[in-house]
């Protein structure tokens, strides 16, 4: 199991249940298992034969506003990427990343025209991408829902999948595409569209 960059906030779920403030690491929990279930990310199954379950932990952090104080507590249940098979679990993985030089030269035009530029964060991104691998795993240890001896089959991404950046960023593509915006030749990470006449 890989090691946690050494953060006193982060931790794995079992360091979290001996630290004074564990009601409120349990109550996150919660939430992002009620989440999960919510967002429709897996389908309680029977392992089917000769299927593996590939493993995944629920990991706790503190965070924290900038005066340093406690400003919520997050639970998240990550796959632990490394015990996947390739080409059983996973096939494409690959996924664009922004260059920086197309950042800058958005900022540059942004600057240089005068134009309006908005930023925005699609919250839990990964948990939208939708799986096109069968890939098992055990539903979040204490938090169960049903028969605790059926496996969850991942009908959505969860982070630490390694083909999770990439079922997202089909995900987006699908959705901007929707919205008129093409994907531009200089960079797959940077698209245009038109609204309202405005090029965006």
């Amino acid at each position: 199991m890989a090691a946690l960059p050494h953060d006193p906030d982060k931790m794995r779920i079992h360091v979290a249940r001996r630290a004074d403030d564990w009601e409120q690491f349990d109550e996150a929990v919660k939430r992002e298992v009620d989440s999960l279930w919510a967002n429709g990310t897996w389908e309680l199954v029977n392992l089917p034969p000769g299927k593996k379950v590939t493993g995944a932990q629920m990991l706790c952090e503190r965070k924290r506003s900038a005066d340093g104080e406690v400003a919520r507590y997050k639970g998240r249940y990550a796959v632990l990427g490394d015990t996947q098979t390739a080409m059983v679990d996973d096939n494409e993985v690959w996924a664009p990343v922004a260059r920086h030089a197309t950042l800058r030269a958005l900022l540059g035009k942004c600057a240089g025209k005068g134009l309006t530029l908005c930023q925005l964060d699609v919250e839990t991104a990964f948990l939208n991408g939708v799986m096109e691998e069968e890939v098992y795993v055990r539903q979040p240890m204490g938090y169960e829902r049903g028969d605790p001896n059926k496996v969850c089959k991942l009908i959505k991404a969860l982070y630490g999948l390694k083909q999770a950046s990439r079922a997202w960023y089909k995900k987006l593509v699908e959705a901007l595409e929707a919205g008129g915006y093409q994907v531009t030749c200089v960079d797959p990470c940077l698209f245009a569209g038109k609204v309202g006449g405005d090029i965006c």
